[in-house]
Formats: structure tokens, C-alpha cells, sequence
């Protein structure tokens, strides 16, 4: 293999591994449509605070995680809080379900 080959594969490695380490900025949704809550590091907050928020983590690379509790879900929450932080400029968000609680 040449040497810039080399060098090229050594590049595309340490930048493919350093993304994967980029912890993803969480949010947090409960409750039913409407009352829903909206929280980050365990605070609640609206829309507007999660923009300034998510903004200011906002980054290349950087990815959103919405974790939903689906016992009750709102997808008026989820919507709003996916479009609030593709507005702050996360462009790869993820969501996440906990399933409902099973009562026996």
C-alpha cells in the first residue's frame, strides 16, 4: 500500500472513532399530550429554554437523544421537541422508547 494511503486510512480512523465518542445531548419526555414535560438533566423546561440550551450544544457531530416514556404517549411533545432542536441546529436526532409497564 503507499504511504498516502497509509496515511489516509490512519486519518479516517482516528475521526471515525473520535465521533463515536461524542456523548449525545438528552432530553427527556413525560407525561400525557396535555401536560407534557420537556427535560434535560432531570430540569424541566419549556421550548424556548431548550432551544438556548440545544443550542448551545450544538456542535458537528453532535447528536440529540429524545428519550420518550410511552406508557402515555405525546406525540405533540416529541414532535415539538424535535423540531425545537432542529432548529438549534442538531441535525441527527434519535428517539428512544421505554416501553409501557405491564401490569399483572
Amino acid at each position: 500500500m503507499r504511504p498516502v494511503a497509509h496515511v489516509l486510512l490512519s486519518i479516517a480512523t482516528m475521526v471515525s472513532s473520535s465521533c463515536a465518542r461524542v456523548t449525545p445531548f438528552t432530553v427527556s419526555i413525560r407525561g400525557p399530550a396535555t401536560s407534557c414535560s420537556i427535560a434535560v438533566a432531570g430540569r424541566t423546561m419549556t421550548n424556548d429554554a431548550l432551544m438556548a440550551v440545544a443550542r448551545s450544544k450544538a456542535g458537528k457531530g453532535r447528536h440529540a437523544r429524545i428519550k420518550a416514556d410511552m406508557s402515555a404517549p405525546s406525540y405533540r411533545c416529541l414532535g415539538a421537541a424535535i423540531y425545537t432542536l432542529q432548529m438549534a441546529g442538531l441535525t441527527n436526532i434519535e428517539t428512544v422508547a421505554a416501553p409501557p409497564a405491564t401490569h399483572r
